[in-house]
């Protein structure tokens, strides 16, 4: 029995046993991944690791064979652009864990956001750029991963398009203490399959660490670790890279402009000598990016020409070959934006198609959008090597939302019902409504309510400001409070209900129920690009006077049933006031309404329903 239980862990935890011998063996050999000595490390690339755990550790000390082409140093300096070589995009795509519930993500959009803000600085001297796409996965099973064939499974599930994209999981990785990110060579057989890609831990990623992204990023396109040639090799073997040594571009991570260095987690120079040659180990290329310097800001020449080759060979799907950009993402409508186009093609035609209908054919068309919306952009060119496409959906916001305060009547002492009435064209995430209600009929806030109206599925109502003594109050609807709740799709209707009291000593007048700004609190929307305040339409509740059509303070009378005649018969204008129009409360205005007002001025007949 106790045999047959050990058979079944070791079975159960093969992968991480597989791990735990392998860095087992290579730190005898010279060769492993160890926690910074100095317990002050936040940089574990496990990258070399992953790939010597599939395939063996292939730099032993007999061979020293290039990985590709791109190895060839002469081939490799052919590809080291300058300042004419036009921009490479490549294209990514995010996937970021989270519960299945839709809480506790590993990172946040504006975390992605600064990601690819932050890769785009640190690779904009190679003229190379990146294109991104996210989503949030719904997975516990994922948001931790603790046990090494995790990253496969959760690859396998979740993997979009990775022959023509960079896949990027963002979790919390913790497998047996070691807490670390890692890449795929593009050598790797699986580089454009579904386990390719790029696992983050989530605190290597910012809002904690602007850097190792990019070190990884560095790993997918070609690049070893600055110290590949001493750390990751068998020492003083074929492969070992002395300081100075004149094969140094044939052997460790052939590229020779990356001095020869040990690990090293500081900010200068490890110090000391190299054990096979007795030669100092000179500055340890602590300010590249692919060393473990938390200082690092720089790639070397040769290493723009490692990735600049790789991506034009294997991983020549990932390139996007045709890109725009625009000046602005959202405004209010006519919306005016100005489109930029770029490839490194020869282009013989151009086609941009903007989504509402309107289509250019320049290089760089400026675009007025006259209507709002959400607008997908498309753009193809024609080349003599083919026809390239590019698309962005909902990349083009517009708004020309309203918010309206509806009218009611009341009696005095009774309760009306005031709603809050939106037309939205874009998706609202939260709605900032601040109210004054002070006036003649010196009305109280009862309660307020979503049930019934189109917001009633939102996470949050909530009245973030009372004062009832000037008769404001400041009310918050937020659709999605770290859940996977959609936003408030584009329509028109009620939102919120607000429930007022009239006073009972109210005889007469009209009081105004105004969206306004007071204080800090402003009438704001708040949507996926940012914040706008909407048209805003004042309404009001009065004391109900049933049968007054023509709203002049002295109905019903003739004067009144003149009004009604003129609007049912003669398309006269409406009632102002809808409920003083609709004398038999049947809630439309029509004939019977006029037979009604007629029996109650002329012949006694029943008063007017209010």
């Amino acid at each position: 029995m106790q045999k047959s239980w050990l058979n079944s862990i070791i079975k159960l935890n093969l992968p991480l046993i597989a791990l735990f011998l392998l860095l087992l063996f290579f730190n005898g050999q010279g060769y492993a991944e160890p926690l910074d000595p100095t317990g002050s490390n936040d940089e574990e690339c496990y990258t070399q690791i992953m790939y010597d755990l599939n395939y063996g550790h292939l730099k032993d000390a007999n061979a020293c064979s290039p990985m590709g082409p791109c190895d060839d140093p002469v081939e490799r300096n052919l590809n080291i652009p300058d300042s004419t070589e036009p921009f490479k995009f490549i294209r990514m795509y995010f996937h970021v864990m989270r519960e299945d519930d839709g809480s506790n993500t590993a990172a946040t959009e504006q975390n992605v956001a600064d990601a690819v803000e932050d890769i785009n600085a640190h690779y904009l001297p190679l003229r190379i750029q990146f294109e991104y796409e996210m989503r949030f996965v719904n997975s516990t099973a994922y948001r931790y991963l603790t046990e090494n064939y995790e990253f496969n499974q959760m690859k396998n599930a979740y993997a979009i398009a990775p022959d023509s994209q960079l896949n990027i999981y963002v979790a919390s990785v913790n497998v047996g203490g070691s807490v670390f990110s890692y890449g795929t060579f593009p050598w790797d057989p699986v580089c454009l399959t579904n386990t390719g890609g790029i696992v983050m831990n989530n605190t290597q990623f910012p809002p904690y660490n602007d850097r190792t992204l990019t070190h990884e990023i560095g790993h997918n396109l070609g690049l070893w670790h600055t110290f590949h040639g001493v750390n990751e090799v068998a020492e003083c073997g074929a492969c070992y890279e002395s300081p100075n040594h004149p094969e140094n571009d044939l052997r460790g991570d052939f590229c020779a402009d990356t001095e020869p260095a040990p690990r090293n987690w500081s900010c200068g120079a490890v110090g000391g000598n190299d054990p096979c040659e007795d030669t100092p180990w000179g500055d340890s290329e602590w300010h590249n990016h692919m060393s473990y310097s938390p200082c690092r800001y720089e790639f070397s020449p040769q290493q723009w020409g490692r990735m600049h080759c790789w991506t034009e060979d294997i991983l020549s799907n990932w390139l996007n070959n045709v890109s725009f950009t625009a000046d602005t993402l959202f405004g209010k409508a006519p919306f005016d934006v100005q489109f930029t186009g770029t490839t490194p093609k020869v282009v013989l035609n151009w086609n941009w198609e903007f989504g509402d209908g309107d289509v250019d054919d320049v290089q760089n068309p400026s675009h007025i959008y006259d209507e709002p919306g959400l607008f997908s952009v498309r753009v193809t060119i024609e080349t003599e090597d083919g026809t390239y496409i590019t698309e962005r959906n909902e990349y083009i916001w517009v708004y020309a939302d309203t918010m309206v305060v509806t009218e009611a009547e009341g009696q005095p002492s009774n309760q009306v019902k005031v709603d809050i009435f939106v037309n939205n064209h874009i998706p609202l995430k939260i709605l900032t409504i601040p109210l004054t209600w002070n006036g003649d009929l010196d009305l109280d806030l009862d309660s307020f309510s979503v049930v019934g109206l189109r917001t009633e599925y939102v996470d949050l109502v909530q009245q973030v400001h009372s004062d009832g003594w000037l008769k404001r109050g400041t009310f918050q609807i937020i659709s999605s409070v770290g859940s996977s709740t959609p936003d408030i799709a584009p329509d028109t209707g009620s939102v919120l209900s607000l429930y007022f009291r009239i006073s009972p000593e109210a005889t007469e007048g009209t009081n105004p129920v105004e969206i306004i700004s007071y204080g800090s609190y402003q009438p704001i929307f708040t949507v996926t690009p940012g914040t706008f305040i909407p048209e805003l339409v004042a309404g009001s509740v009065s004391i109900c006077t049933g049968g007054d059509v023509d709203n002049d303070g002295l109905g019903p009378n003739v004067a009144d049933l003149t009004y009604l005649v003129d609007y049912v018969f003669k398309g006269g204008p409406p009632p102002p006031v809808f409920s003083a129009g609709d004398v038999d409360g049947s809630g439309e205005i029509n004939v019977a309404d006029l037979t009604y007002l007629v029996d109650y001025v002329f012949k006694g007949g029943p008063e007017p329903e209010c």
